[in-house]
């Protein structure tokens, strides 16, 4: 549609959409004027750069003020007649490290940078900078227009100090802002930059709705017609669609043009917000995702404090929505928040590998309100806000699954358990007493039949070797034999069968207080967890030797295997690896932790923390220690060297 027809649809306010229209003389008389004045840079020109929402001033070669808008004063919290005049040090502080990029500008180069500021007596901060240089009429630059807005914003403003056109208008135009001067009959009469493929000079004469879509024409136009009317700003928001097909955002400021006390025209600032209101929405989408998700979310401080719960969070541990907010984590789980500087330290973790090193797996007791219990697991994520740690925790309550696989666990090793009772009991003994009968056998045939008897002694060493393998998987299947010692004596025997098959020396100590006998389930898996460090420590670690110590205290069962060895590689922890993660699973069925630490002065030390008490309430038996003569070291004190 073009200007001639908008012209006869869109000229001549009616008392009810506008101000009443002035006779075609007068108004040709006043536009006259204003295209005069912004010429000569009158007042007319001067309100179109002094009612620019961007903050500007104009400075000279010695950096001082020689011109700002109110904007720009505002920012500083004065007026422009305490800004002029004053260099800009003054106002931002120490502006020599920044004395190439003025000397660019004033060269002739448009830039913008960050400025942090340190004005004497005030609170500093972080601004863009836009530099502009001004020319005068030999094309010369005599100042600089610097522009100020808050990171991540291009806001801007101007200043005429040089009272030329030519200044004026490079002022205007070099606005990161579409500027638009209309005349009462919302014809464009000047902007500053091209839109929509259009050039400044093609924008000129087209009626004002031929930039916003139909249906914004009516709320376009209102709020200019107010303007017109009272004098005062007002503004929309416009969207547009732009020829790439991608939707536009534009905040649109409208203000009077006056000259002798009459408004002769408008001036329309339209900064563009897609950015934003794209960042707005996105938002906006992931907290309603957030919302939305079955999983518990939370985002928590590095103090450890609570900032952010989803409605799966609260309901997880049984509290009201919004109740945990403030409140520390620690409360609702122990480990692994009781100890700050632990899980944080946790995230930076220099073994983990590079996909993870911003996130760990969790599995803890969770506390609910009132008092009760449940299995939480989930992932624990760090990131950064404004400068500050944060942690996001994503949970799930596992508890069916964990009852699940307690179950499941607990019936493979009683199955084990009686195989390898019945090899140890059944074909064992069926066994030995095949090797006593070949024995008495062999008695008898040494006078009758002296031929035979080497024969004999080989099928006896078979049998006899056939009733230590058996003797080997009973023992695989059922370390933990609590008839015959628990905890302590398996692991012992595990320290001397590791120096022996090989040859590490590995030692086993213990203090419990008092001495107990642990429950199979707890002493089983604790078990297997030192067989396997044991097993790393060797193969992987080339360890010289190994310690395994077994303590108690404050009713928890701490286990630790420490060696010398070259310790644990980047990314270990993360290795697809079967080993790890078996031990880490095996500590969480017992409601503990596995942690992987340097040693000193060399090697790895894994320790696994547990309760005493099981998670499902089990308890653990106690009995009176029994002494056994072996040769294996295992006093409550510093271990000794073994062979």
């Amino acid at each position: 549609m073009n200007a001639v027809t908008h012209q006869a649809k869109f000229s001549g306010a009616t008392p009810e959409s506008g101000p009443a229209e002035l006779p075609e003389a007068t108004l040709a008389a006043l536009l006259g004027d204003t295209l005069q004045a912004l010429a000569a840079s009158s007042s007319a020109a001067l309100d179109l750069l002094n009612q620019s929402p961007g903050q500007a001033a104009i400075v000279d070669r010695e950096l001082v003020v020689r011109w700002a808008n109110p904007a720009f004063a505002r920012l500083l919290d004065t007026t422009t007649g305490n800004i002029v005049g004053q260099p800009l040090a003054a106002l931002f502080g120490d502006m020599d490290r920044h004395g190439a990029r003025f000397a660019r500008a004033f060269a002739g180069d448009a830039l913008h940078f960050l400025l942090s500021t340190s004005p004497p007596g005030g609170a500093g901060c972080d601004l863009n900078l836009h530099l502009r240089p001004v020319r005068d009429a030999a094309n010369e630059v005599q100042a600089l227009c610097v522009f100020i807005g808050s990171p991540g914003s291009d806001e801007s403003g101007w200043q005429a100090l040089p009272q030329t056109a030519d200044a004026m208008r490079q002022v205007v135009r070099s606005l990161p802002d579409l500027v638009l001067v209309l005349d009462r009959e919302l014809h464009v009469l000047f902007a500053n930059r091209a839109f929509n493929r259009r050039s400044p000079d093609e924008l000129q004469g087209l009626h004002i709705t031929e930039f916003f879509p139909e249906h914004l024409h009516p709320t376009a136009l209102a709020s200019m017609h107010r303007v017109l009317a009272r004098g005062e700003v007002d503004g929309f928001a416009a969207e547009i669609d732009g020829l790439d097909g991608q939707t536009r955002h534009f905040d649109v400021r409208a203000s009077a043009i006056r000259r002798d006390a009459k408004i002769v025209g408008l001036t329309l600032n339209a900064a563009e917000t897609t950015e934003q209101i794209r960042a707005e929405r996105a938002i906006a989408t992931q907290a309603r995702m957030i919302e939305s998700m079955l999983e518990g979310v939370a985002v928590i401080n590095e103090r450890g404090v609570i900032e952010i719960t989803n409605p799966a969070f609260d309901t997880m541990f049984a509290y009201r929505r919004g109740e945990l907010i403030g409140r520390e984590m620690s409360l609702l789980a122990g480990w692994p928040f009781e100890n700050r500087e632990r899980w944080q330290s946790n995230l930076d973790d220099p073994r983990r590998s590079a996909h993870s090193a911003s996130s760990v797996l969790l599995e803890f007791d969770g506390r609910r309100r009132d008092g009760s219990h449940f299995s939480a697991a989930g992932v624990l994520s760090g990131f950064e806000v404004a400068g500050r740690n944060h942690s996001l925790v994503v949970l799930q309550d596992v508890s069916e699954r964990k009852q699940l696989e307690r179950a499941i666990l607990q019936a493979v090793n009683r199955e084990q358990y009686r195989i390898g009772n019945d090899l140890h009991d059944g074909l064992g003994q069926e066994l030995t007493g095949v090797a006593l009968m070949l024995r008495g056998v062999a008695g008898r045939v040494t006078a009758e039949y002296p031929a035979i008897l080497p024969e004999i002694e080989n099928i006896t060493r078979l049998v006899n070797n056939a009733i230590e393998s058996t003797r080997a998987l009973a023992r695989g299947l059922s370390p933990v034999n609590l008839e015959r010692g628990g905890l302590q004596d398996a692991l012992e025997s595990l320290a001397m069968h590791a120096s022996e098959l090989y040859g590490v020396p590995t030692v086993f100590t213990h203090r419990l207080q008092p001495p107990r006998l642990l429950n199979a389930e707890l002493a089983n898996h604790l078990y297997r967890i030192a067989q396997e460090a044991v097993r790393n420590a060797v193969r992987h670690g080339n360890a010289r030797s190994i310690r395994l110590h077994l303590s108690s205290a404050r009713a928890k069962v701490k286990l630790a295997i420490i060696d010398d060895g070259i310790g644990m590689p980047a990314g270990a922890i993360d290795a697809t690896g079967m080993g790890l993660k078996i031990m880490r699973y095996r500590a969480r069925i017992l409601g503990g932790t596995v942690g992987f630490e340097l040693a000193e002065p060399s090697g790895t030390k894994v320790v696994c923390e547990c309760p005493l008490e099981m998670p499902g309430g089990s308890t653990t038996p106690r009995r009176k220690p029994r002494q056994r003569n072996r040769p294996v070291t295992r006093a409550s004190s510093a271990p000794s060297p073994h062979d």
